[in-house]
């Protein structure tokens, strides 16, 4: 029983993704939906979290750290325009705290957990696992952008994203990517990759639809 219960989370999140793009492509559940992704956000957070084996110092402190260092840098960039382009955040996703939503911080985990264990299941080397990972947060990233706008996440100055914000993403992603290291055991958790997953199925129909 203990087996699938990752099995049946993951496809409770593949299920409620898939809901997901059905309220974002509806022009009266839209409003509702989209001031739903901050919880959304939470729970595949927890789910993640819950669901990783060995929950001990190291896994909070290094989460922690990536948690902390994606607010920062979001933080930073809004402020300065420098890191990834002139941005700002719109209020949908919830509580902000220096322009910043405080979920940016966990988006930025997930991205990070995910990818790497995805790395770790197509390559045993570890830098070359740092540096794929990094790779598909990039991809991910430009799934997630067109989406973002869309649906007013995020705003940005320029008419068009800016080729510094992906340069930026694979930067600070090879930099988090180091920062979890240690953590060798990311690939076990089978919530990783339903995860991914779900978000690669919602941002790719929302680009479509």
């Amino acid at each position: 029983m203990l087996k699938t219960k990752p099995h049946i989370v993951g496809l409770v999140l593949i299920i409620l993704h898939l809901v997901g793009v059905i309220g974002f492509l509806s022009p009266d559940l839209k409003p509702y939906f989209i001031l739903l992704t901050p919880f959304n956000l939470i729970l595949s957070g927890a789910a993640l979290a819950y669901f990783h084996e060995h929950k001990d110092k190291e896994f909070w402190l290094l989460s922690l750290s990536v948690f902390t260092l994606g607010f920062v840098v979001e933080m930073l960039g809004v402020a300065s325009g420098v890191i990834f382009g002139e941005y700002y955040y719109e209020g949908t996703l919830g509580l902000k705290v220096m322009e910043v939503p405080l979920v940016i911080g966990l988006n930025w985990w997930i991205l990070v957990y995910c990818t790497r264990a995805v790395a770790a299941k197509l390559t045993q080397n570890s830098f070359a696992q740092i540096v794929l990972a990094a790779i598909l947060m990039v991809g991910m990233d430009f799934l997630i952008e067109p989406v973002a706008v869309r649906f007013d996440y995020w705003e940005w100055i320029a008419s068009e994203i800016p080729i510094a914000n992906y340069i930026a993403w694979f930067v600070i992603g090879l930099a988090m990517q180091f920062i979890i290291k240690p953590l060798s055991d990311l690939q076990n958790n089978k919530i990783a990759f339903y995860l991914i997953g779900a978000q690669l199925i919602f941002f790719t129909l929302l680009n479509v639809f």
